[in-house]
């Protein structure tokens, strides 16, 4: 997380508003975040394995669900994404580390596009 606030990618209001958006969470509610995230990414990925298309109902589901558990710990706007987009494609072993690669991020955004 420190790696990400100091980069380049994030003016220092977007830092700041995070960095307080995840202060107001306990770490308990961070821990179940990061579970939910991830039970999330294993989901989104299976469904892409089977060929399920954006707008399946089953995946805009998944999508929604995303959306929530995003907007619990991110201030979620055009300039956000596009600072985040920007700093993963930068650093992308970051986003592995969660399971996240280029095709499944497309994936999910066109899903969550459609909401």
């Amino acid at each position: 997380m420190t790696r990400l606030l100091n980069s380049p990618h994030f003016d220092s209001e977007q830092a700041e508003r995070l960095k307080g958006q995840f202060q107001l969470n306990r770490m308990d509610e961070l821990a179940q975040v990061n579970l939910e995230g991830n039970q999330l990414i294993t989901e989104f990925r299976e469904m892409l394995r089977i060929g399920k298309e954006p707008d399946d109902p089953a995946v805009q589901g998944l999508a929604k669900r995303w959306k929530q558990e995003i907007e619990r710990f991110a201030p979620v706007d055009d300039e956000f994404v596009r600072s985040a987009e920007s700093y993963y494609s930068e650093n992308p072993l970051e986003a592995a580390q969660y399971g996240m690669d280029g095709e499944l991020y497309a994936y999910i955004k066109k899903a969550v596009a459609l909401l």
